[in-house]
């Protein structure tokens, strides 16, 4: 008798796995774009600087000392942010993996009558449409192949 997954055991926790993966993902894409924007912010501030030392040399050492302070203050921020978004990423991603490991494993055999095209599940002989309703949670509706309808119409 061929193994047979558990009811429970649906393409929901492949999206979920799926989800928070490409979560992960978004949470260090975004600390990446945030540490993009900050560098992008202190070399305008360092432009700025550097036109206020030319224009006034005797303020350098104080506009040096207030953007020093600055920048300190934001790259605190930052890290924070950063870290918070990296401990998300390692949370989201060991959630996945641990979805994923749990799930149970989907059998590739599934035992079909060949006489009445009926399938095996969980102990009992079953129409194929049934099959998906229970196994999968598909609904079917019925139509005619090609074939079949041409031996329809030259009859």
């Amino acid at each position: 008798m061929p193994d047979v997954a558990p009811e429970d055991s649906s393409p929901l926790s492949s999206r979920a796995v799926l989800l928070l993966l490409m979560l992960a993902f978004a949470a260090t894409v975004a600390a990446s774009v945030i540490n993009g924007l900050a560098v992008d912010a202190t070399h305008e501030r360092i432009d700025a600087l550097r036109q206020t030392a030319r224009a006034d040399p005797h303020s350098e050492f104080a506009a040096l000392t207030e953007y020093s302070a600055a920048v300190a203050e934001q790259v605190m921020q930052l890290q924070s942010v950063n870290l918070a978004l990296m401990v998300l990423a390692v949370v989201l991603t060991a959630t996945a993996l641990l979805l994923h490991f749990r799930r149970p494993p989907i059998h590739r055999w599934v035992t079909v009558c060949a006489w009445t095209r009926r399938v095996q599940w969980q102990g009992r002989w079953i129409p194929f449409e049934d099959y998906l309703a229970q196994r999968f949670n598909l609904r079917c509706t019925h139509g005619i192949c090609d074939e079949e309808a041409e031996k329809l119409r030259q009859s």
